[in-house]
């Protein structure tokens, strides 16, 4: 599952942060996802689901 963070979420460490508070691992810290351009990090969940979070896109980037 892959959330792009949107203007409520803060920045992708805060939200890494509050995954490892409540029992997530941290499968991949914050990266430039060449791909894109833009930084990712993934989570394993004690629910046993990968998340891959992926900051907002900038207004000047392409899609």
């Amino acid at each position: 599952m892959c959330y792009e963070l949107g203007d409520g979420d803060g920045a992708l460490e805060d939200v890494v942060a509050r995954e490892l508070s409540r029992g997530a691992r941290v499968v991949c810290e914050p990266v430039i996802a060449a791909a894109f351009g833009r930084r990712i990090a993934f989570v394993f969940r004690r629910s046993r689901r990968l998340i891959e979070y992926v900051e907002p896109r900038r207004p000047d980037q392409a899609l």
